[in-house]
């Protein structure tokens, strides 16, 4: 909606055109930042796929109530680790996501507890995990733990 000019604000005031551009900008550049977020954090996935999970996670989120960017955040690793759609595949995600006496804060939390307590072979490969020896057990606990500490 339109900004009215006020004495507070100094002045500004933005038609609805205007707001539509800037809110298309804001958009496009949180997009981009949680692009290289996940690239960064995932480096053996290459930049169009952070990019295409980057632009898919804020709708996915938000189907589930999930917006605020902390929120978006892990519905986007979630989505690049397991795959586009993996509440439709893993039952405890679905369940977690469509509780609806949960906020969706609690439901972020909870997410993460989820993943915490996933395999890490599981969590890295997706269902088509390779059958290697695991990470040891320090080493996972470590992982998890720095990704926990993370959000």
């Amino acid at each position: 909606p339109p900004v009215d000019p006020t004495p507070e604000r100094g002045g500004l005031s933005l038609s609805d055109e205007e707001y539509a551009i800037f809110d298309r900008l804001q958009k496009k550049r949180a997009q981009r930042a949680l692009a290289r977020l996940l690239h960064e954090e995932f480096p053996d996935a290459d930049l169009q796929t952070c990019r295409t999970v980057a632009q898919s996670a804020p709708a996915a989120a938000a189907r589930f109530g999930l917006s605020s960017v902390k929120q978006v955040r892990v519905m986007a690793r979630l989505i690049l680790q397991l795959g586009p759609e993996f509440w439709e595949r893993e039952p405890e995600a679905s369940a977690i996501l469509n509780r609806h006496d949960l906020r969706p804060w609690q439901k972020k939390d909870a997410l993460l507890r989820w993943m915490v307590r996933r395999p890490v072979d599981v969590v890295r490969y997706g269902k088509n995990a390779p059958d290697v020896d695991r990470f040891s057990v320090s080493a996972a606990q470590s992982l998890r733990h720095n990704w926990m500490q993370r959000f």
